[in-house]
């Protein structure tokens, strides 16, 4: 596994989602509760909790990590004939829970399989994605670079990418991320200087 050992405690929040795919019949007993094995939903809920938990136990290379919540929720899209499933996983911690989340959804996808397979074989599991990533580094800069774009221009935003890709590159990217703060109030104020030099 990766050494995260160096890395600051931060927290971190992760969001993915997916879907199920299935027929009218299917989603008619899923909307009802009139499958044999139970409320579908509901331990598709449990399941994907428990997934989460037992991530580093399936996926070889994952840090084992105390997450503070697990936030999975399921609902039911007519329009779609889907059973669409979003998992929010957010910790204190060393390292993103994005792997947490995306293991919870998947588990919970399968489970909406197992409980409705009886029913129907050829649903689809689909779209599979992380939604978001906050914490760490690369988010905190990202989040920086969002404000910078917003309230400063582009301008300024180009200049502290190039700054931390410099740093990055010279091996100085943590000692970098230390001085954020000030380059950024730095830039910012020469970014307000020159806009009120230029205004009429």
């Amino acid at each position: 596994m990766v050494d995260v050992g160096e890395k600051p405690i931060s927290q971190r929040v992760a969001v993915a989602a997916g879907r199920v795919l299935v027929n009218e019949k299917t989603f008619s007993l899923i909307q009802s509760g009139g499958m044999k094995k139970g409320d579908v939903l509901t331990v598709a809920q449990i399941a994907g909790v428990m997934g989460a938990k037992r991530t580093p136990d399936i996926i070889p290379m994952c840090h084992p990590i105390l997450m503070d919540g697990i936030n999975l929720e399921l609902s039911l899209d007519e329009a779609k004939k889907s059973v669409e499933i979003k998992a929010t996983v957010s910790c204190d911690g060393r390292t993103g829970v994005e792997m947490e989340a995306l293991t919870a959804v998947s588990t919970a996808a399968l489970t909406v399989y197992d409980m409705c397979k009886a029913v129907q074989k050829d649903m689809i599991i689909s779209d599979l994605r992380l939604l978001e990533k906050t914490g760490g580094i690369q988010a905190f800069i990202v989040q920086i670079m969002r404000k910078l774009r917003d309230r400063g221009g582009p301008v300024v935003c180009i200049t502290v990418l190039i700054f931390m890709l410099f740093g990055s590159f010279f091996g100085m990217f943590e000692e970098l991320v230390t001085l954020l703060p000030l380059i950024i109030v730095f830039m910012l104020s020469m970014n307000i200087f020159s806009a009120a030099f230029e205004a009429p």
